[in-house]
């Protein structure tokens, strides 16, 4: 396994949502797969930054945002169109993310980096432990 195309994958999903909110309508097929964005250090660091910067930018208002979601749900079968918040699509790409990054870190091992695991953990699993903790 390779880290380039997970990372472009998720920067993919952030940027369409990012991008599309304010028209009410994200298509999370459409996306450009880029593939500088899986070879290119210094093409992903910007994108990354970008992304950053928008979701800086955010108001709590804007979660509130109504969108209408579009992906592929099974092969053979036209794409399923959903109505959704910005708060719920940030909620989905985070999550979907995570476990991007869980794969990244196993590629990373593969081949001798390491990266914290707390970066690979999943909030409600988080929020999972620490309710066994404090309850002990």
């Amino acid at each position: 396994p390779s880290v380039g195309p997970h990372l472009r994958h998720c920067v993919d999903h952030f940027r369409l949502l990012l991008d599309g909110w304010r028209s009410g309508f994200v298509d999370y097929d459409a996306r450009p797969r880029d593939l500088r964005l899986e070879q290119d250090p210094e093409a992903v660091r910007g994108a990354l930054a970008a992304i950053a910067g928008s979701l800086g930018e955010l108001r709590s208002a804007d979660l509130l945002n109504e969108l209408t979601v579009t992906q592929s749900a099974a092969p053979g079968r036209p794409p399923l169109s959903s109505p959704s918040f910005l708060e719920r699509e940030l909620a989905f790409v985070s999550g979907h993310t995570i476990h991007h990054i869980a794969i990244m870190l196993l590629a990373a091992q593969a081949v001798g980096v390491e990266i914290p695991s707390r970066l690979t953990v999943a909030y409600s699993t988080a929020a999972h432990r620490d309710s066994f903790a404090m309850n002990g």
